[in-house]
């Protein structure tokens, strides 16, 4: 058995509204029933279609939480306890967010899987973390992993939290953080989380650059993640000497594609990520209830590489999977 195992992972605070789903669809469902057996307070058939109505979207707002926030495929506790004991691959830890999570995001860790079936693809992704949390625990689980290679993307909260102080304020509620999202901690946070991975284990590192924060590049909230990457590309500098640390400049790949298959007014006419929340559920919805794939949804809100201005589609996502093969030697 491994020496620790990292505990299962949460749904980032989210159990207790997937509680409340379930609970008003079961309210709802025994009301109906009941007033229908005995016929109390004379509710006609409108009433009762109403009823169905909302037990139907108590149901599939349950339904569509469970699937969005279920923990990823392969995560650092199911490893640790059934694989590692008895480890007969090299071994892959890819450590994120909701890009790397994949919950309703192109699963570029998918790929990874297929494309190197000689490895196994551990996924410690994990919806709206920063590098605050990352660095907190996630560090620690990747670790008891003992990987053979390590990909790292983190950092998208942390920007997109210093882009727009609400959401900011939402995550240091969510993730228990004191001070305040800055430029500062991110960076402090990143380099010692590089520096845990580095020193923890003798793993091959791949950082990622963080991908754009909507399509439009030239926009403010990219100029957030530019900088942002700018921060990421210095930390890494410091292992130059070292052939453990590697980047993969996925943003630059994203962007390539960008400018070389649409036009800077094409990408300003499409979502941004100002606007993200506001298609969040119909993306959830057409995914799991319509089975829709990840490149429509995109387009539906005039994207190619994302499907909400923040999470990757299929084509991004493969864009990602590329660069990360690339260094995957």
């Amino acid at each position: 058995m491994a020496s620790w195992i990292p505990p299962m992972q949460g749904r980032n605070g989210m159990e207790g509204k997937i509680l409340k789903y379930e609970r008003g669809a079961m309210a709802l469902g025994a009301f109906g029933s009941v007033c229908y057996r005995f016929d109390l307070f004379g509710l006609s058939a409108k009433h009762y279609a109403v009823l169905v109505v909302f037990c139907l979207y108590f149901c599939l707002g349950r339904y569509i939480m469970e699937c969005t926030t279920a923990p990823p495929m392969n995560d650092p506790h199911t490893y640790c306890k059934r694989i590692l004991p008895n480890k007969r691959k090299k071994s892959l830890v890819c450590l994120g967010d909701s890009i790397t999570h994949q919950g309703l995001s192109g699963e570029f860790v998918r790929m990874l899987r297929e494309a190197r079936e000689d490895l196994d693809v551990v996924n410690c992704g994990q919806n709206s973390i920063l590098t605050h949390t990352v660095l907190k625990e996630r560090v620690a689980w990747v670790n008891a992993c003992k990987p053979d290679y390590v990909n790292l993307m983190i950092g998208t909260n942390d920007v997109k939290g210093i882009y727009k102080k609400v959401w900011g304020e939402g995550s240091k509620v969510t993730w228990h953080i004191n001070e305040d999202i800055s430029y500062e901690q991110f960076g402090s946070n990143f380099e010692r989380i590089l520096e845990s991975l580095y020193t923890g284990g003798s793993a091959k590192i791949i950082v990622c650059t963080l991908p754009p924060m909507g399509e439009d590049l030239s926009c403010a909230a990219n100029e957030h993640i530019k900088k942002a990457n700018a921060i990421i590309l210095k930390i890494c500098k410091k292992y130059r000497a070292s052939n453990r640390v590697v980047v993969a400049d996925v943003f630059t790949s994203l962007s390539e594609y960008l400018n070389k298959n649409t036009t800077a007014e094409y990408r300003k006419k499409g979502l941004k990520v100002d606007n993200f929340e506001s298609v969040g559920p119909a993306c959830a919805l057409k995914k799991y209830v319509l089975g829709k794939d990840y490149d429509e949804i995109g387009r539906a809100s005039g994207l190619r590489l994302m499907i909400d201005a923040l999470h990757l589609n299929t084509t991004g996502a493969a864009i990602v999977a590329k660069d990360i093969l690339k260094e995957l030697k």
